[in-house]
């Protein structure tokens, strides 16, 4: 595979590895798309960014609350409006998993 050029079996590798089953008929218009995406990422790297600041996080203010420890529920009060879901200390819900 070469910088730009994809082909057909490289997109059959890929789908392979993605564990993905495509069309035949589909393989051409997927190998243009990814060659189209190569040539826009060639592009991009093509551009000069010597003189950018690397940037950790793209606005560099911290939004988040300073991380302190506050005081939580006991788990009598946790479970105090739920007496009648749940048991020994513990929530009781519906089963995530199907049991069939």
């Amino acid at each position: 595979m070469s910088s730009t050029t994809i082909t057909t079996e490289d997109v059959e590798k890929f789908a392979h590895l993605a564990r993905l089953r495509l069309q035949k008929k589909k393989l051409k218009r997927i190998r243009e798309e990814f060659g189209s995406i190569l040539k826009y990422v060639q592009q991009i790297s093509a551009a000069d960014t010597t003189k950018v600041k690397q940037k950790a996080h793209v606005d560099e203010i911290n939004v988040l609350r300073t991380d302190s420890p506050q005081t939580s529920l006991s788990q009598q009060e946790a479970l105090h409006n739920r007496s009648d879901s749940q048991k020994d200390g513990y929530f009781i819900i519906k089963s995530v998993f199907n049991n069939d």
